[in-house]
């Protein structure tokens, strides 16, 4: 292995060290508090997804309930952020899907 693929194995080491640290830090806050976190939550999940589906889906339960300070939204369509997050890019997983189908069926019924 060249230095250059160390460098970014440690890179990767220390990224993952620090998403694993941030997600025990988020799902272990009072639900108070879920509001001021919910966009870095998210943005957690997409990282969290290329390695640990389970606490994807796990961060996804915990943000379920809680309303974001600042909507993020994205292209003229306006699409929000929960709707570009993880659960629609990560890969198949049982427990994501459930998540998934429950997202579609809030979209469905109001």
């Amino acid at each position: 292995m060249s230095s250059d693929g160390i460098s970014c194995t440690s890179r990767f080491y220390f990224h993952k060290t620090l998403a694993e640290g941030w997600y025990d830090l988020f799902v272990n806050l009072p639900e108070t508090r879920m509001r001021a976190i919910h966009n870095l939550g998210l943005l957690l999940a997409h990282a969290l997804a290329g390695w640990n589906l389970n606490k994807v889906a796990h961060l996804f339960e915990v943000l379920a309930n809680s309303e974001r300070v600042v909507r993020l939204n994205f292209g003229l369509a306006g699409v929000p952020l929960d709707a570009m997050a993880a659960a629609w890019s990560a890969a198949d997983n049982p427990t994501l899907d459930a998540f998934r189908f429950k997202r579609l069926n809030r979209a469905v019924r109001p």
